[in-house]
């Protein structure tokens, strides 16, 4: 085979295969990617305290996701999505998603007012979260952010205790010891 030259279209069972010429080679647009340090933040027990009081429940958490996203922004990072009673963000380091994080659960925890499963109390508590980081790839389409990047978040977060944070090797990595307020459990 010569430089250049392809064996596409050659060989036995090569009769479906199109040839290799520049005519039939169909260009494939790529998709926008970044590199970005994703957070996915999920409330513990909303299903169960909706059910119990539904618009009550929804009143608190309308306040707890404005408080998250004000957090958000504080850190530069950008709030890509709202699933429900979840959140998804990205940042341009793992330090500040990292960071982030931390208050996220340090505002959530101030109140003293949740029950042992983490959940809002009766008399009107704060919601708790599990959080998750990841670095990693994502695909940027309307608006919002994909890929493995992202689902990696999302299944660490769900490995989290609650109020706790899980992050993924190469979040850890990335982060080092430039927070030092951290005590990592590596398991």
């Amino acid at each position: 085979m010569t430089k250049g030259s392809s064996n596409l279209g050659s060989g036995p069972g090569s009769e479906h295969l199109p040839d290799a010429n520049p005519e039939n080679v169909v260009p494939i647009k790529t998709l926008q990617r970044k590199l970005a340090a994703i957070l996915f933040a999920d409330v513990v027990g909303y299903s169960a305290l909706a059910n119990e009081d539904e618009e009550g429940t929804h009143k608190k958490l309308r306040l707890s996701l404005d408080a998250v996203a004000e957090l958000i922004g504080r850190h530069e990072g950008t709030l890509d999505n709202y699933a429900g009673d979840a959140v998804l963000a990205d940042f341009p380091t793992a330090s500040a998603a990292l960071a982030c994080a931390f208050e996220i659960q340090k505002l959530h925890s101030a109140s003293g007012l949740t029950d042992d499963s983490g959940s809002a109390g009766g008399n009107g508590g704060s919601f708790q979260y599990r959080i998750g980081i990841n670095l990693g790839e994502v695909i940027l389409d309307r608006d919002d952010i994909y890929g493995d990047g992202v689902n990696i978040a999302a299944r660490v977060q769900g490995l989290a205790r609650t109020g706790g944070i899980c992050i993924t090797q190469a979040a850890l990595s990335a982060v080092g010891n430039k927070l030092k307020f951290f005590r990592f459990i590596i398991w």
